[in-house]
């Protein structure tokens, strides 16, 4: 679990350094590392148990130009999988780290990610 913790700040870092943190938020399990290592809650102990790291897509209109993930990822060496008959775009570091990018279905019908 040491190694997914270190990849993990990597990718933070990587969304930092490249104007993507600001429009995301960390969700799932991983929020309860956070509470952890920030020892907002007073003796938190986190159950993290998975190496998925979602995050949710804050407005799908932010920002105002385009951000290249699939391209910053790549080059920093996650791979790319994408499933081409959901659309879903899944990145890879490594055997220890998977990152999923989630945006909230508005109104019916909706289909595409």
């Amino acid at each position: 679990m040491k190694n997914n913790k270190s990849l993990f700040w990597d990718t933070i870092r990587i969304f930092s350094q490249n104007d993507i943190l600001t429009y995301v938020i960390l969700i799932g399990s991983w929020v309860e590392y956070i509470y952890e290592v920030s020892n907002y809650f007073k003796s938190f102990k986190a159950s993290l148990k998975t190496k998925d790291v979602d995050f949710l897509i804050k407005n799908i209109r932010k920002p105002n130009y385009k951000i290249n993930i699939v391209s910053i990822l790549e080059k920093e060496g996650y791979l790319v999988d994408i499933d081409y008959i959901s659309e879903i775009f899944k990145f890879y570091k490594d055997k220890d780290l998977e990152i999923e990018f989630l945006v909230r279905e508005i109104g019916k019908g909706q289909s595409k990610p």
